[in-house]
């Protein structure tokens, strides 16, 4: 086992999860580069937050959450967290490679064993889920794995069901007989698993767990689908936080609070705002469809902002015109300057610049379709 730490918060453990959160975030960037993918503000906070207040708030009481990119900084945040409900929190170190989502649960399995079904999640999205009524449902089934799915979405691989609710197949890795097939959804990124799974999973070397552990079973029809038709977002490129940012304010605070903790979401001359602590609006900014302005940000006299989302400690200039953008942790947005479906970073010049993104200043500018 690589290096560990732990903070306990009490001794009995109801259930135990762990959260997959040791990716670079590459699909992220330039964002990324200044942060882990866990700890992006999802309303104003870190989602990884946001998952393991959900998972104490569903009974969890012991949570490993496994780590490589940018771990000093992932550390010290869930080192500040409040307990959330949880007992014990493992955090288990890739440090000299990633080893993909079965290495990483296998490297950790000496955590997850001992007190039966197991969950396991990525850190990268939000769901609303009777969780009581899923663990149920896979005890009910006999059997050793079921993943959670969506309803089908464009741009997602799809996954066929057939009767009995198992899985036949994860998009083109494998063949089936398309005449059994009942439904059809995505793998939200939500495992319900027993802890047979962990002996299944090969090493030393990286692996992955659909394709080396449950493609495999598939002809067995070990693999079940527990399907759920109520929100769930994955926040794993610019353009899919930006809108499930906007669909979230866009929610009742009802059913927003049944999975999330975010920044309170207020009217503003007509608008949705989801607005931090700190933050200041001046009187004469216009605000208009739903923004997001986080700890400390700034938007100065006379700039507009439409269905943007502003991060932490970000400065907007007199005059700066934004639509459909993402401005990141402490960037300052020049006065008068005009920015549609941009993602806006503070740039340090560590990294090289990928296809599409273009340098201003000290600032990167991502387009957000790239």
């Amino acid at each position: 086992m690589n290096a560990t730490m732990w903070l306990t918060m009490g001794t009995d453990s109801v259930m135990k999860a762990m959260i997959l959160a040791a990716g670079y975030g590459r699909r992220m960037q330039p964002l990324t580069f200044q942060m882990p993918k866990p700890a992006i503000p999802v309303l104003g906070r870190p989602l990884i937050q946001q998952v393991l207040a959900g998972l104490g708030a569903q009974g969890c009481r012991e949570v490993t959450v496994n780590l490589h990119h940018l771990t000093d900084s992932l550390e010290a945040l869930l080192g500040e967290m409040p307990a959330y409900g949880l007992e014990r929190l493992h955090l288990s170190l890739e440090e000299d490679r990633i080893l993909g989502t079965g290495g990483g649960i296998r490297n950790a399995a000496d955590y997850l064993r001992g007190d039966g079904t197991l969950l396991v999640r990525n850190s990268d999205f939000l769901l609303d889920i009777d969780l009581d009524e899923a663990l149920e449902f896979h005890r009910r089934s006999g059997r050793p794995v079921t993943l959670v799915l969506s309803g089908p979405r464009h741009g997602y691989t799809p996954v066929p069901v057939g009767r009995d609710n198992q899985i036949l197949s994860f998009g083109d890795l494998k063949e089936y007989d398309r005449g059994e097939t009942m439904a059809e959804g995505l793998f939200t990124g939500l495992h319900i698993m027993e802890e047979e799974i962990l002996d299944r999973i090969p090493g030393p070397e990286p692996c992955d767990i659909v394709r080396d552990v449950y493609l495999p079973m598939l002809s067995d029809g070990t693999v079940g689908a527990y399907r759920t038709d109520r929100f769930w977002w994955e926040f794993g490129t610019p353009e899919q936080y930006l809108e499930g940012s906007l669909q979230m304010i866009d929610l009742p605070p009802s059913d927003a609070r049944r999975f999330s903790c975010t920044d309170p979401v207020r009217e503003h001359q007509g608008s949705l705002v989801a607005l931090g602590p700190g933050a200041i609006i001046a009187p004469d900014a216009i605000l208009s469809g739903r923004v997001a302005v986080g700890f400390s940000a700034a938007l100065a006299d006379r700039c507009r902002v439409e269905d943007s989302l502003i991060l932490p400690e970000a400065w907007i200039g007199p005059g700066a015109c934004l639509t459909r953008c993402i401005i990141g942790p402490k960037a300052e947005v020049p006065a008068g300057t005009g920015l549609d479906r941009k993602m806006i970073c503070t740039w340090s010049g560590d990294h090289p610049l990928s296809p599409g993104w273009e340098l201003s200043g000290d600032l990167v500018l991502r387009p957000l379709d790239v």
